[in-house]
């Protein structure tokens, strides 16, 4: 994992995310959730540093930033990646969640911190 190496990230999102990264093995639901949770703090940022109104909804928030150009695809796809895996382990009478669900939901999360660091 590189998140050593997000220099310009805001450290919050950094500790945030080395946070969730300890629940995976042993609160794999909990880890999903958290994720979520950060990627809700990312989306407000975005939305914020470029002057944009708020939806009440997560996935409308992320399609309104692909929309506008302010995330590439391939990111809001990782993000949209995230929002229902999220909601998958919030729900755990409803959905099953498996180990390689929680790691997709990892990758996807460092790549989207990775993107963000980037700009």
């Amino acid at each position: 994992m590189r998140v050593s190496r997000l220099g310009r990230l805001d450290r919050g999102f950094v500790n945030q995310f080395i946070s969730v990264l300890d629940l995976v093995d042993s609160h794999p639901r909990e880890a999903v959730v958290g994720f979520r949770r950060l990627l809700g703090d990312v989306v407000t940022e975005l939305l914020t540093r470029n002057l944009q109104r708020f939806r009440s909804d997560l996935n409308g928030n992320i399609v309104f930033l692909q929309k506008q150009g302010l995330v590439p695809n391939a990111v809001a796809s990782q993000m949209h990646t995230i929002r229902t895996l999220g909601n998958t382990g919030a729900h755990p009478d409803e959905y099953v969640l498996r180990k390689e669900d929680v790691l997709t939901a990892v990758m996807a999360m460092a790549a989207i911190l990775e993107w963000l660091d980037a700009q």
